[in-house]
């Protein structure tokens, strides 16, 4: 079960639903599997993952998460034509209804020793809510590939002659974000624990997703990523990490507990109402349980043990937490 403001998501028996006002049920998405879903809500949309699949949910329907490059098949061929000789570099982006573009991978090759022109065809993706595709073909004997024809996904065919190429390709190497088990939002990227590595979306693009850009830890699942101001805390089945920086390549990365994280004890509160210091009031700390205790990540990248003076904790691989602020707030998890 999931809320911010107006929407609330669970995922029951395979099938997910939002919850409306007085409890109505409206059903978004069937064929998921019972795994915990995470969830993040950005400009009104909640992407959300559990390890196997990926979604967003966008005015009230559930869509994909970004556009697998791996149903992008083109093929140019060498024709007669007009174009000067030369060795021409080509690829294809897919075009969603709400005018999303989608990456690409490796670029194509046609060679036109005398000139000539390519003819293009492609397949017609399965994903009905992609419309249209844009071809990209450098200068001859180029790096760098622009923009050539923008079609109808459903034509299948062109034919190019040439003509003007001012726009660049943008979007090579861009993948769709990976299935993964918890979620965080920090500066603008959506960042995305797959088993043991953690992802990140590209910058205030969070259909795009660079995967040869990720940060590892210790080799185990990563069961916690919370988001402060500062940055993030990744917590591992082995440890506690602090992860600060735009990006993995300036990033730091500080080992603070010694203590494995508990899947789904991730909570953010007001840190007056954690501690009753009012000098925190309105700063957002992270909660969440580890093997040695309930922890609170502070916005800085400190930590600190609110439970291990006065409780041992039990061993856990997962959980529920939930916290209610008034006069005595508390924290309530189970597992």
């Amino acid at each position: 079960l999931w809320s911010e403001g107006a929407m609330c998501l669970f995922v029951a028996a395979g099938s997910m639903f939002i919850m409306n006002e007085g409890y109505g049920l409206t059903e978004v998405a069937a064929g998921l599997s019972n795994a915990r879903m995470s969830y993040i809500a950005v400009n009104g949309r909640v992407y959300h993952s559990n390890g196997g699949v990926t979604g967003v949910v966008d005015e009230g329907r559930v869509r994909a998460w970004g556009t697998d490059i791996n149903d992008i098949k083109v093929r140019g061929i060498a024709t007669g034509g007009s174009m000067p000789a030369g060795m021409y570099l080509y690829a294809m982006t897919f075009t969603t209804r709400d005018g999303q573009e989608s990456g690409t991978g490796k670029a194509q090759r046609n060679d036109l020793p005398f000139g000539g022109a390519i003819d293009f065809n492609w397949a017609v993706p399965d994903d009905a809510n992609i419309v249209d595709c844009t071809i990209y073909i450098s200068q001859p004997n180029g790096e760098v590939m622009y923009m050539a024809a923008k079609l109808d996904v459903e034509q299948q065919t062109y034919y190019y002659n040439g003509g003007e190429r001012v726009l660049p390709l943008a979007t090579q190497w861009l993948d769709a974000p990976p299935a993964g088990q918890a979620l965080a939002l920090h500066k603008g990227r959506i960042y995305i624990a797959m088993a043991d590595v953690l992802y990140a979306t590209t910058p205030l693009s969070y259909e795009h997703c660079d995967l040869r850009d990720y940060r590892a830890f210790d080799n185990t699942t990563i069961n916690v990523v919370a988001a402060v101001e500062g940055g993030l805390f990744v917590g591992t089945e082995k440890a506690v990490y602090y992860l600060n920086g735009a990006s993995f390549d300036d990033n730091t990365l500080v080992r603070k507990m010694e203590f494995g994280a508990v899947r789904g004890s991730l909570v953010y509160a007001d840190g007056q109402a954690v501690t009753g210091n009012p000098v925190l009031h309105g700063i957002i700390v992270a909660l969440f349980a580890t093997a040695d205790g309930i922890v609170m990540g502070m916005p800085d990248g400190s930590i600190s043990n609110l439970t291990q003076e006065r409780y041992q904790m039990p061993e856990g691989q997962g959980g529920a937490a939930v916290f209610i602020a008034g006069q005595y707030s508390k924290y309530l998890l189970t597992m």
